[in-house]
């Protein structure tokens, strides 16, 4: 649901301020699935989700 407020607020070219507003709403929901996620992984599992992530953060840079 978060997702779709931000690419719909993206979509209808809102003001920076309130694209801001929605991304950090989408990126502490991920912040909260990700911590859940990881919370019972295994050592492989948290490898895996770790390479993942270093390849999304080299994607932003």
């Amino acid at each position: 649901m978060r997702r779709r407020m931000y690419m719909e607020g993206k979509e209808m070219h809102k003001d920076t301020k309130s694209q801001l507003q929605e991304l950090e709403a989408y990126m502490q929901e991920l912040s909260s699935d990700i911590t859940e996620m990881i919370k019972d992984a295994t050592p492989e599992e948290r490898n895996t989700l770790r390479q993942k992530m270093t390849t999304l953060a080299g994607k932003i840079m």
